[in-house]
């Protein structure tokens, strides 16, 4: 393999290890990328089924933010296509599409409700929260909602952008974390959604050209059985190879597989107490499912996101097609249907949650049963969860010296998803950055 010392070694090619590596080649850094799969992106990746390209999990991505401006930075063509309108609210069998993501929230919540007087409650409540101050604490979302209305209703309206857009239940999210994603959306005014019209895995390509063709070097399929550290400080990581082990150096690694699975390829013994105890905290989102079926014609008119109010367990029905027909052959059409665990449960079963899913979706668009084909069925759960983390603020930088993690298991309050991969890959490599120069 060469010098087998580098400057930063990344653990993990999903989003944010990518955004990572990109952006330290581009600064000349010695950059390792190290990933178990064939491909790279992880959960924002795709892959090709019969002619449609099938997204490993992101479904929307950012523009005019934190993604946009890292491809910016290091050179890389920002190919995506943007779509109208972004959001429509299916209620009861009519859409609603001239709402905003906010305004949209608290109209189809009033809309659906049968507690209208609870409603306006709800509504002025976080009017006053987002004016004068923010709820904080751990208390759930359900809960704050509950002192102003028992209606299960208005519950079911928060819920599927809780699960979507947050990766938990209503009763399980904090109302701190919520009015957090709200001040963010606020801030971030400027950022649209698009689509990756060749698929996520060709949207990632530019970033793989960029970290390859500025002297970076990535390794598919390969597994990092440890990250070696000495005296609380981090001195390179060990692959598996066809001849065994082998230790390869570095002065700064950085996690993309999230905090618990850094901790446990790193041993606990090196990390600090308080550091382990907020890790031990985390806890798997709740069940995803997707369905992805195909036809001949669109079951919507819509190119944007649709939040079926008031149909658990569905959460959002997308037909991206409508915009980008490069995902599927000509002439084809993809309906992608979301849904996730509505309730609190002891045990999961899998397979009764994709029929639950299937019979909800059919119950809504009876045409999707008789003209449409399901192609494939996903989960996000477990080793590939929707969200490594969903609430609680564990920062880039872990207890041990140089070792850091990014990605979706790291918390920046009121960031999500793909943004927040790409935020926290910024953060982490301008502390490299401040920290030592290429070469050193």
């Amino acid at each position: 393999m060469g010098n087998d010392h580098y400057d930063v070694i990344v653990v993990g090619g999903g989003f944010g290890g990518m955004c990572a590596a990109a952006r330290l080649a581009d600064k000349d850094y010695k950059t390792l990328l190290v990933e178990r799969l064939a491909f790279l992106g992880g959960r924002t990746s795709s892959i090709d089924n019969d002619g449609y390209q099938i997204s490993t999990g992101a479904i929307a991505i950012p523009g005019g933010g934190i993604i946009e401006e890292t491809y910016k930075d290091v050179g890389a063509e920002f190919n995506v296509r943007t779509f109208k309108p972004e959001m429509v609210f299916r209620i009861e069998g009519k859409d609603y599409d001239e709402w905003s993501v906010g305004k949209g929230l608290f109209n189809s919540m009033y809309e659906y409700a049968a507690d209208k007087e609870g409603a306006l409650k709800v509504i002025d409540a976080i009017g006053r929260a987002v004016t004068w101050q923010f709820p904080f604490g751990t208390t759930s979302l359900k809960d704050w909602l509950s002192q102003h209305t028992d209606d299960e209703r208005i519950y079911y309206a928060f819920q599927p952008f809780c699960i979507a857009l947050l990766g938990t239940n209503i009763h399980e999210l904090p109302v701190s974390e919520f009015f957090a994603w709200m001040a963010q959306g606020k801030e971030n005014r400027g950022v649209y959604l698009n689509y990756a019209h060749e698929g996520n895995a060709a949207f990632l390509e530019p970033l793989e050209k960029v970290i390859v063709e500025k002297g970076g070097k990535i390794l598919k399929e390969t597994e990092i059985s440890k990250i070696i550290v000495d005296k609380f400080v981090v001195k390179g990581v060990v692959i598996e190879t066809d001849d065994g082990e082998k230790e390869i150096s570095a002065n700064a690694v950085i996690s993309n597989v999230g905090p618990k699975k850094t901790v446990e390829i790193t041993g606990e013994v090196n990390f600090d107490k308080a550091y382990l105890d907020e890790v031990g905290k985390i806890s798997p989102t709740p069940l995803v499912v997707i369905a992805n079926i195909i036809s001949d014609e669109p079951f919507f008119e819509h190119d944007g996101l649709v939040w079926p109010i008031g149909n658990p367990p569905l959460v959002c029905l997308i037909t991206p097609t409508n915009s980008c027909p490069e995902l599927a052959p000509p002439g084809k059409h993809i309906l992608q249907s979301y849904s996730g665990i509505m309730e609190p449960r002891s045990e999961i079963d899998v397979k009764s949650e994709i029929d639950l899913n299937l019979e909800t979706l059919y119950e809504l668009i009876p045409d999707a049963k008789v003209k449409g084909r399901v192609l494939s069925v996903g989960c996000w759960h477990k080793e590939w969860p929707l969200f490594h983390s969903v609430w609680y603020d564990i920062p880039p930088k872990t207890s041990v010296v140089n070792l850091y993690n990014v990605g979706d298991g790291v918390k920046i309050p009121g960031l999500i998803g793909v943004s927040l991969c790409a935020e926290t890959a910024r953060i982490a490599v301008e502390d490299i950055i401040n920290s030592f120069d290429p070469g050193e």
